[in-house]
């Protein structure tokens, strides 16, 4: 069709056409910088002098030798580029491949790229890669990428195009005889990035589509094979941007790879490949890996390989064999390379200087397991290509022994009686004193070849050619297997432990990890089948001189210290072979669930074995079952086969789900399974005892024969030879004898592992046997017979964990004795089968005969048992009874301190003796409280216990963290400038930007011991390269630190300052008050500089009550009076103040006497230094500036602290749907405490004239003493509880500056009652202003919305507050027409004044000392309790209300609050209502992590848009939702420091987290599935870590780096947990944690992200 569609003639001059342009961007994009590798027409018609004169470039070209840092210094030094250009360009050459770095002449140019390479030279091995073009050229270049994208564009257009184009590439030049394609995979290591992709783009796009000429590339491919790896391993790009990437898209179809098997010989190809590749590293014929070894770039060559052998042939034609069997000579070749390698030898004396290098040959194994996997497999789909392989294997083995190996047989002496002979032939060798390998390629080769002799009923002599009289063959085909097996032993039983960790780490890879399966499985299953042909005396032998114990078995009581070893460890070698001897036996007797070795046994089977034992140590979660197998298991068989033995659990909410072994497979359960490690091992043990516990004592003596293997096939059956084998029965006969004597050759496991081979053989063997074991215990035949002694360990107690299993065996053993002796001719013995029963896997059954001389031995053992247990239990109590005599004082101490924790585990529980009604924490009341119970801390460094600290002469402080805030923040914006800030922290404006949150763990410490553990951990760090310390997450030089008990992060400690003003109570106590109550207050310590704190003894003043009620007017009034007060004061003398302030005081309280002296200042105590230290950290947190103790901005700072503290906790409370002081623990509630009682004791308290004018400027935005002015705040940007803080400390400390300059608060009664009361009145007026707030900001309603009529008190009071509504909208000039429904306006009211009545509570109980006491749980009660405790009317409503009797008429000021100029613009929606804007939560994910891919799949980074290139490390700011580019060189920016001189270049995560997170950030890297963390408070050290993602899949697991693939969903309970975190500013306390546990984050450059 489309050669009809294009005409012949356009045909030809379009071949023409696209044949020229391939070869014209092929030449260009190819060409070197040397003009003799230029093509010969590209700079014709240009003179040599025009060429001389041109213009030329210097361009840097991209490595993966030099890093970032490398190019960057390299530029800014060589050539003087400045740094941020340097920049680009590292970015530019990264992303495309090259950058121009000079532009200029011909000699500038080589100057700049000499001078480049020099510089770059002195770091690195290798100097940058930089080349100097014509300009010339590199226009050609350009044009011919351009080109290549035309041809892209047609091929994709029109498929006509497409063959037209595929049709010229592979089409040879005329005058090269070479084509595109392989030109095109020859020169493609000489092209720079850009042009690569670009030619890649081109192949893929047009003949890799096209199928007439798929098959062309194909070949072509195979064809350059050899010589594209060759390049690739020596380029330096990586594998993506590569032409040898294309090999997964062609290998990996079945008809093409099966193609070029048959036509290409890609097999032999690839193999030859990888021989040449490691040619380099041959020595003697064995491969010897160095450093110049490029692993990373040889796993791809591999990969192809395992790509085309995993496309079997489905039928194995004579074609196939014959190139199978030609790649199959390769392949051993290449193993022949790895026999033998990397030999060690036993350490002797002193230790290796030096391990040897073992990982690269282990990787290069690990590498070629699925190649000779697959190979197998293809050998075994054709008997004549198995027996073809197997001849090649054993020629290659002989070939090998002749060449590399000197194995002679000697005779060695045997036990006559055994064997029948003298000697034997054996080869000999001793693993603990030559040379060994854990490398044996060719013999394990041979051992997966000869499971498929099943398949054909081959036997093993005939599939090996050995002769039936031939017994050196199999002893040599064994040898190798043997010894390494051996090896293993000695190195686990600690013999090696000189060799250091190389030769451990080789046999832990060799036995338990991914290389197991052609390593130390093929080794068993070859000694299996040398067992099976083998006279099973001469094999038994032959292992046993492996193991040493060849000796030991002719000679019993012979001593094994002649075995060389030392006399200490002797006696532990010798038991440690000898167990691991009846292990191997018992493994190459029992393990048949091996394809090929048990009848009947497929692979399922097998991996079903395998779960049961991993699953019965411990429940799995899916992945961890994964992990236990090999990737080329396939993983739906994997899963299918665990829900049928497994039940699926979750193992908490919100967990990851667990399969728990079912209990009918739990008897399929084998002790002694030969995947287990010593480790698992004794885990199953445990769990094996647990579960036998559990069952109870019947239970647990229910005994059966191990779990009965299944038959071996017909080519295995030889193994069971071994049950009728003298030499073993002689070997049980030792192991029984020292077992029942008082021998030291004896261990535990050596008898259960000999009870459990008995047991086994018993099920195994033919009872019609004369020669069995059955037999031989009982002494019919040979001199073995063991059962006498097995009858005597029945009452050792040696035997009593194996019991059960014993007594089978005795039963079994005895049973057979008798009919045997009850017989009347011989050999006329009755079949007889083990009993089966019930119970749990490797104990054996119960007897069902009871002897009357067990049950008296019984009996006697359990009497002695329990006359020993009261006499452990009679002397345990007396010793109780001492530790409680001696250490009583201690026990009654700890008793108290558990007391207290109990009794103030919440902040609001009652104290004892205390009325349940809720007490006024405002007004005059408020300061007859009783006192706080003493509060005893002890010290966690010191241990000093104190019952109560405010009478302890040593300063208490508290661990806390000091950080910046941007939780309450509704969206991302700028932080203004100091002044500009510090006016709006005072008047406290609802949009702020950030906040300070102080909180910590609050554990207590001594002020001189924090400060001795600080500087000695500060002086520990500095040497923390030396050795792996704790703490390096900490930067303790900038005041960060650990706590020492739990290791939170901290940043500043708390003083633990006492409580505040508490006074006696009046003689009289007021209204409906309990006498009872009236107590003294404790005394605080204070310092005489302090302005506020209580130091009152029993002779304090009594607080009075003022004359009258004192009215809102009159407070005001008197506020303003000491304003004036302030303003008119000296600061030299105080007298000259005008005494209006003075008069009227006394007016209200006509017993007030000015003091008439003053306290004499005294120095700076340590109390002082702390607050000093805490409060500057506050400051600079704040105005993100220095420290600055003259700055009257530092109460203001810890003020703001204290109100933003406060609203966090009870946002985060709220929530959690709970109350905010039920929420905080008692350390919490402490810290909380202190950092109010501190917002009266800041480092530089504020002049009384500064003072005065705060309390100005609050009053003019809070009580409109002066006209309403456009530049002051509104009511709707003012936060009422921030704005009640600030006022209330700004008066008090003005109060009590003009009143007792130097005084303090407890020491003047009429002051006391006066905090009180403005206290009172400030409550009042901000609830007024929040009604007011919620009654302007409540919309109408909407004339679709229905109304029911209801009589309810709520809708009463909902009628009031409509009236209200429309009374205040009026006077703000807005229209009242549709007012809310009643019952709206109700509920609406009180869910808007929870927050703010929440908070007032929590700060007037850190203030006072009084709790709250809830009547009832329901939400009225705790609204009425709320109000009682605030002194505030149950229809809060009624203070916007005019009153007569009142004296707190607040209308009059909710009037003047209604006529701010820029209300009415608020409320209609010109202007953001700061009050009405929720605080962040989290963003919503997409509920599919497929949605959340596609979410970020177009995004770019903004500025490389232009350029094309995907964003890989797109990361999703999970507070605001923004997507950002980061850990990219492109987003980098030069970011200004908190000191505000410094500059510092940081990525654009961290860029967004300083706008978003006041420099936290939370955000998701979507591409690789991970949770990301960021600290940039300090942008010198910025800090951060990875966490595992919301979002799970099926089996509750999250996927981080995406690498299972598996489908995945968000989890809410996860992303809620984020979520807390985010909200509890724990995101500090996180990256410490992660970093601590993971050192490797310590090094991140976590700055560029």
């Amino acid at each position: 069709e489309a050669e009809v569609v294009i005409p012949p003639e356009l045909k030809e001059r379009a071949a023409i056409f696209f044949s020229a342009l391939l070869w014209y961007c092929m030449d260009v994009l190819s060409c070197g910088e040397g003009r003799e590798e230029l093509p010969l027409w590209l700079l014709q018609g240009q003179t040599a002098q025009c060429v001389k004169e041109d213009t030329f470039l210097t361009l840097l070209y991209n490595d993966e030798d030099h890093s970032y840092g490398d190019v960057i210094s390299a530029l800014v030094h060589s050539i003087k580029v400045a740094h941020p250009e340097a920049v680009s360009i590292a970015s530019m050459v990264d992303r495309k491949g090259r950058a121009v770095i000079k532009v200029g002449d011909e000699k500038q140019c080589l100057a700049a790229r000499d001078a480049l390479s020099k510089t770059s030279g002195r770091s690195r091995a290798t100097p940058l890669n930089t080349k100097t073009f014509h300009s010339a050229v590199v226009a050609h270049q350009t044009c011919a990428v351009a080109c290549t994208a035309l041809l892209q564009e047609l091929a994709g257009v029109s498929s006509a195009f497409r063959r037209l184009i595929s049709a010229a590439m592979v089409t040879n030049h005329p005058q090269r005889n070479i084509c595109f394609l392989d030109d095109f995979f020859v020169k493609d290591n000489s092209k720079w990035i850009t042009a690569r992709v670009c030619l890649h783009r081109l192949v893929m796009s047009s003949i890799f589509m096209d199928p007439m000429h798929k098959k062309d590339l194909a070949i072509s491919l195979a064809r350059n094979y050899q010589q594209l790896q060759v390049n690739f391993v020596q380029d330096s790009h990586h594998h993506d941007v590569c032409a040898s990437n294309i090999t997964v898209q062609l290998f990996t179809v079945p008809s093409l790879s099966r193609m070029l098997v048959v036509e290409c010989d890609v097999l032999e190809t690839i193999l030859s490949t990888i021989l040449h590749l490691l040619q380099d590293f041959i020595r003697d014929g064995i491969l010897k890996l160095t450093s110049r070894y490029k692993h990373n770039r040889m796993v791809f060559t591999f990969y192809d390989l395992r790509y085309v052998l995993r496309n079997a042939p489905e039928v194995m034609t004579e074609e196939f064999e014959k190139r199978a069997m030609a790649a199959f000579s390769l392949l051993l070749d290449l193993l022949s390379l790895l026999e033998n390698a990397d030999l060690a030898k036993r350490q002797r004396g002193f230790h290796v200087e030096q391990e040897e290098p073992w990982e690269k040959t282990f990787n290069l194994c690990i590498l070629l397991l699925p190649a000779v996997q697959f190979f197998v497999k293809w050998c075994s789909s054709s008997k004549n290509l198995l027996c073809k392989a197997v001849e090649a294997t054993l020629n290659k083995f002989h070939e090998l022994l002749n060449d590399r190996y000197s194995v002679t047989f000697t005779k060695h002496n045997v036990d006559k009686s055994l064997v029948g002979k003298d000697s034997l032939q054996l080869i000999p060798f001793d693993v603990f004193k030559d040379h060994v390998s854990v490398h044996h390629p060719i013999p394990r080769l041979l051992a997966g070849l000869i499971l498929g002799a099943s398949s054909y009923d081959l036997s093993i002599n005939s599939l090996l050619q050995i002769q039936p009289d031939d017994t050196k063959t199999p002893l040599l085909l064994m040898e190798f297997s043997s010894r390494v097996i051996v090896m293993a032993v000695q190195v686990m039983a600690g013999m090696w432990k000189r060799n250091g960790y190389s030769v451990v780490n080789q046999v832990i890879n060799y036995q338990f990890h991914y290389s197991r399966d052609t390593m130390y499985d093929k080794d068993i299953v070859l000694l299996q089948a040398m067992a099976s042909i083998l006279d099973p005396n001469v094999f038994l032998y032959a292992l046993i001189y492996k193991f040493r114990l060849d000796r030991w078995l002719m000679f019993p009581d012979s001593d094994p210290d002649n075995r060389g070893e030392p006399a200490d460890d002797a006696l532990r070698f010798f038991i440690s072979e000898a167990e691991e001897f009846l292990f191997l036996l018992i493994t190459i007797f029992g393990e048949r669930y091996t394809e090929g070795v048990g009848e009947g046994v497929t692979l399922c089977d097998s991996l079903r074995r395998e779960i049961i034992h991993r699953l019965f140590i411990s429940p799995l979660s899916h992945s961890e079952i994964l992990k236990q197998f090999r990737l080329g298991d396939s993983e739906m068989e994997v899963e299918k086969l665990v829900k049928e033995v497994a039940t699926q659990n979750r193992s908490a909410p919100g967990g990851k789900y667990m399969f728990e072994l079912n209990p009918e497979f739990e008897k399929e359960y084998n002790p002694f399974f030969y995947h287990y490690n010593k480790t698992d091992h004794s885990k199953a043990e445990n769990v094996y005892r647990k579960k036998a516990k559990q069952a109870g004592a019947s239970a647990a003596m229910k005994s059966r024969q191990p779990p009965k293997p299944p038959p071996f096939c017909k080519q295995f059956q030889g193994v069971t030879r071994l049950c009728s084998c003298p030499v073993l029965h002689r070997l049980l006969y030792c192991i029984f004898q020292k077992a029942a004597s008082p021998s030291s050759f004896w261990s535990d496991r050596l008898l259960h592992e000999a009870l459990h081979l008995c047991t086994l053989i018993l099920s195994d063997e033919d009872p019609a046997d004369q020669h069995s074991l059955r037999y031989a215990a009982t002494g019919r035949h040979g001199n073995s017979a063991f059962l006498g002694y097995l009858e005597q360990l029945q009452s050792n107690r040696r035997s009593e964990e194996h019991k059960p299993l014993l007594s089978w065996i005795i039963e079994f053993l005895v049973k057979v004795r008798d009919q045997s002796a009850s017989s009347s001719s011989v050999g006329a013995s009755t079949d007889h089968t083990p009993p089966q029963g019930g119970g749990t896997g490797g104990a054996p059954m119960e007897s069902s005969v009871d002897r009357p001389g067990d049950q008296s031995s019984d009996k006697l053992k359990k009497r002695k048992a329990e006359q020993q247990r009261s006499k452990l239990m009679a002397q345990m109590s007396a010793m109780q009874k001492r530790f409680l005599e001696k250490h009583k004082q201690e026990m009654n101490d700890i008793e108290e301190d558990v007391d207290y924790h109990k009794g103030e585990s919440t902040a609001m529980e009652v104290e004892a003796g205390s009325v349940t009604v809720t007490r006024c924490a405002v007004g005059v009341a408020s300061v007859q409280a009783p006192p706080p119970a003493p509060l005893p801390v002890t010290c966690i460094l010191c241990q000093e216990k104190t019952n109560d600290f405010a009478s302890h002469e040593s300063l208490y402080v508290q661990a806390v963290q000091v950080q910046r805030s941007s939780v309450l923040r509704p969206k991302c914006v700028s932080v203004p400038p100091g002044e500009e800030r510090e006016h709006q922290i005072l008047c406290a404006r609802a949009d702020m930007w950030s906040g300070v949150y102080t909180m910590g763990c609050g554990h207590y410490m001594h002020a001189e011991c924090w400060k001795r553990f600080h500087v000695n951990k500060r002086q520990e760090t500095n040497y923390h390269f030396l050795m792996p310390i704790a703490g390096v997450s900490a930067l303790w030089h900038k005041g960060e630190f650990l706590c020492p008990l739990c290791q939170s992060f901290g940043s500043n400690v708390l003083p633990l300052l006492p409580s505040l003003h508490h006074v006696q109570p009046p003689s009289s106590p007021p209204h409906g008050q309990d006498p009872s109550s009236q107590t003294r207050s404790t005394s605080s310590s204070s310092s005489p500089s302090s302005a506020v704190v209580t130091e009152t003894s029993s002779t304090a003043p009594l607080a009075h009550a003022p004359s009258r009620e004192i009215a809102l007017a009159e407070w005001v009034e008197l506020l303003a009076l000491a304003v004036k007060m302030a303003e008119a004061e000296d600061e030299d003398s105080m007298e000259a103040n005008p005494p209006t302030f003075l008069d009227k005081l006394k007016e209200f309280f006509p017993d007030y006497q000015k003091p008439s002296c003053h306290f004499a200042a005294g120095g700076k105590s340590l109390k002082d230094e702390m607050t000093t230290i805490f409060s500057q950290a506050i400051y600079m947190h704040t105005f993100n500036g220095i420290p600055n103790e003259a700055s009257s901005s530092v109460s203001l700072s810890l003020w703001k602290n204290i109100s933003y503290t406060i609203s966090v906790l009870e946002f985060n409370a709220r929530t959690r749907g709970k109350f905010v002081i039920e929420m905080l623990s008692t350390r919490e509630l402490d810290i909380l405490k202190s950092l109010v009682r501190c917002g009266y004791e800041t480092s530089v308290q504020p002049k009384t004239s500064e003072l005065g004018r705060f309390c100005q400027e609050l009053s003019n935005t809070f009580l409109l003493q002066c006209p309403a002015f456009s530049e002051l705040a509104s009511i709707l940007e003012v936060d009422a509880f921030g704005m009640l803080v600030n006022l209330h400390y700004a008066a008090t400390l003005l109060f009590a500056n003009l009143s007792v300059p130097t005084g303090t608060l407890g020491q003047n009664s009429t002051l006391t009652s006066l905090v009180g009361i403005t206290n009172q009145i400030l409550v009042r007026v901000a609830t007024a202003l929040r009604v007011l707030q919620f009654l302007l900001t409540t919309q109408p309603m909407s004339m679709d919305t229905e109304v029911t009529e209801n009589s309810s008190p709520e809708v009463s009071v909902g009628l009031e507050l409509q009236k209200l509504w429309s009374k205040f909208r009026s006077k703000a000039k807005m229209p009242t027409e549709n007012p809310p429904p009643p019952y709206d306006l109700y509920v609406g009211l009180r869910e808007f004044l929870y927050p703010f009545l929440h908070c007032s509570v929590l700060f007037l109980h850190t203030v006072t000392g009084i709790s709250l006491v809830h009547s009832s749980s329901s939400e009225a009660s705790t609204f009425e309790d709320i109000c009682v405790y605030l002194d505030l009317p149950l229809a809060v409503h009624t203070l916007l209300e005019p009153s007569l009797s009142s004296q707190f008429d607040i209308c009059r000021l909710a009037n003047n609050w209604c006529t701010h100029p820029r209300l009415a613009t608020q409320l209609e929606g010109a202007l953001p209502l700061p009050i009405l804007s929720a605080p962040r939560k989290l963003i919503t994910l997409p509920k599919v992590f497929s949605d959340m891919v596609k979410m970020v799949s177009n995004f770019k980074c903004p500025n490389r848009a232009a350029d094309g290139d995907d964003t890989q490390a797109a990361m999703l700011c999970l507070v605001c939702g923004k997507l950002l580019c980061t850990n990219s060189y492109c987003c980098q920016r030069e970011v200004t420091t908190g000191a505000g001189e410094d500059t510092k270049m940081v990525g654009g995560l961290i860029q967004h987290a300083l706008s978003c997170g006041a420099g936290y950030g939370m955000a998701m890297w979507v591409v690789e599935n991970y949770i990301v963390l960021l600290d940039a408070t300090d942008l010198g050290h910025v800090k951060g870590c990875t966490l595992d993602p919301p979002y799970l899949d099926r089996y509750g697991e999250p996927d981080p780096g995406l690498r299972r693939g598996s489908p995945l969903w968000l989890q809410e309970d996860r992303y809620l947990d984020l979520q807390h975190m985010w909200f509890g500013h724990l995101i500090p306390q996180t990256i410490s944690k992660e970093m601590e546990k993971n050192r490797h984050l310590v090094g991140i450059s976590w700055a560029n992200m």
